[in-house]
C-alpha cells in the first residue's frame, strides 16, 4: 500500500498558537499553548532527496 499526501494550500507558519476548546455539555472551556516549528535542515534534505527520486511532485 502506498501512502499519498497532496498538500493544496501552504503549511501553517512557524509560530506559537493558542488551542481553545468548549465542552458541549457543560460550559467548562480549556485553553493552551503549541509551538509549531519550521522544517529543520535535515528535513529540508529529506525533501531534496524525494524530489530527486521522483516521489515528491511539485505541481
Amino acid at each position: 500500500m502506498e501512502n499519498i499526501v497532496i498538500v493544496s494550500k501552504p503549511p501553517i507558519p512557524a509560530g506559537t498558537y493558542t488551542a481553545r476548546a468548549v465542552s458541549m455539555e457543560s460550559n467548562l472551556k480549556a485553553e493552551t499553548p503549541f509551538c509549531i516549528k519550521g522544517p529543520s535542515v535535515g528535513d529540508s534534505i529529506k525533501d531534496w532527496l524525494g524530489g530527486l527520486a521522483g516521489k515528491i511532485v511539485k505541481k
